[in-house]
């Protein structure tokens, strides 16, 4: 503890705050990317997401491996609002629409992955490295009921159909498994995704007009300059009378 203007103060380390300071940084290295595009007059969709794919979500993305089972709502809307920004469309359009108009998943699903993949490091370590000793009395806690990262692993792992990874505390070839594990979560996330548009009433009129999940050739196509008059009108978030008094 630590005494300032006369109170005294007690540090705690906090993930979810942390991870809110991760997501405020990387809005504004959207925010920066964007006017540094429009600087050089470059407003090509590919550009954008490869930049944002290798410079903005690493950094959302860090040590995920030890938080990623959760999903956290601060660090997910930073890819919708980069999405949006890009776009050019409302803030308040839906978040399964801007997904279905591009093709894009959740921040969860790499996620998941990483902490996957280090699950799978961790097992095959020794029993005298410190992780795989931390491991065990994680695992331990999770046996006894209570939350522990462990627990986290293994109920992702039954909740997409690899319970039996758990049980055999293994996988024959790693990285095949993550590929069928990665594809396990974004087929689920489909699933959801025509569930929630087939189901709510918000996606009536869009659900005429987009029936699969994956990016629209129109985002590629029209020039940036009518993208997003376009995509305003498609999604119902433009200025008519009929989509803004909704």
């Amino acid at each position: 503890a630590y005494k300032y203007l006369g109170l005294t103060l007690t540090p705690t380390l906090s993930v979810a705050r942390a991870l809110t300071d991760f997501a405020t940084k990387a809005k504004h290295k959207v925010i920066s990317t964007l006017r540094a595009l429009k600087k050089i007059g470059c407003a090509d969709w590919e550009v954008f997401i490869q930049i944002f794919d290798t410079q903005v979500q690493p950094a959302l993305l860090y040590a995920s491996e030890i938080w990623g089972m959760t999903r956290v709502e601060s660090v997910e809307r930073v890819p919708l609002f980069a999405l949006k920004r890009c776009l050019a469309i409302s803030e308040k359009t839906p978040s399964m629409m801007v997904y279905g108009e591009t093709g894009r998943f959740p921040l969860y699903v790499n996620a998941h992955r990483n902490c996957v993949r280090y699950w799978l490091r961790i097992i095959s370590m020794r029993e005298d490295k410190l992780p795989k000793q931390a491991y065990h009395t994680s695992v331990t806690l999770a046996e006894q009921g209570k939350q522990s990262w462990a627990r986290k692993i293994k109920d992702a792992l039954f909740r997409y159909g690899f319970g039996e990874a758990w049980f055999n505390q293994g996988v024959g070839d790693n990285g095949h498994f993550l590929r069928e594990f990665s594809l396990r979560l974004r087929d689920c996330f489909q699933q959801d995704w025509h569930a929630k548009v087939e189901s709510s009433d918000r996606f009536t009129d869009y659900r005429l007009l987009k029936s699969d999940f994956g990016i629209c050739d129109h985002i590629k196509e029209i020039p940036p300059f009518m993208r997003g008059a376009f995509l305003r009108l498609r999604l119902g978030v433009s200025s008519l009378k009929c989509h803004a008094n909704r």
